[in-house]
């Protein structure tokens, strides 16, 4: 089941990198960062500042789509980030893909099918999993590692942190 849309904050997408840099450490500019239900793009834009060799999302409705698409475009920011248009259920990502993002964009089955994609490919390397509303933390922790539950400051969102 896909959520509404709802976006992220930038200091909630600059509190997840965060998170994934105080585990990843500098390694973190080796990896592409991977949105999960990427809407408009917002969290591309604002993990696109931060390094990653690459930044890329993936959105299954085609109209926020093309708008993530136009947005980045205008903002210059092609030549670091990707919008996939795809079911998160046939999408596997990259090795590469080591820092991985969810603002609550799907649950239930979706969720479980989209996690299992994540694991079945190997990273290169350590992968971290900040996920905002985690309303599915038994799915999350069905394929990998809790590190941390925490609340951001300000804002009260609630998040975990996975690895694995």
């Amino acid at each position: 089941m896909q959520n509404r849309y709802f976006p992220s904050t930038f200091g909630l997408i600059d509190l997840a990198i965060s998170e994934a840099r105080a585990i990843l450490g500098e390694d973190i500019r080796n990896c592409h960062f991977l949105d999960y239900g990427c809407g408009k793009g917002k969290v591309l834009i604002g993990a696109a500042g931060h390094g990653f060799v690459l930044s890329r999302g993936i959105e299954y409705t085609e109209r926020l789509h093309a708008i993530a698409v136009s947005n980045l475009k205008k903002l210059g920011l092609t030549e670091k980030t990707e919008v996939i248009l795809g079911d998160a259920t046939e999408f596997f990502p990259s090795p590469k893909d080591r820092v991985i993002y969810l603002f609550n964009p799907f649950e239930g089955l979706v969720l479980d099918q989209a996690m299992k994609n994540v694991k079945s490919v190997t990273p290169e390397g350590r992968r971290v999993i900040v996920v905002y509303n985690p309303i599915c933390d038994d799915i999350f922790r069905r394929y990998f590692e809790r590190r941390a539950e925490k609340v951001s400051n300000p804002g009260q969102a609630r998040y975990n942190v996975y690895v694995g």
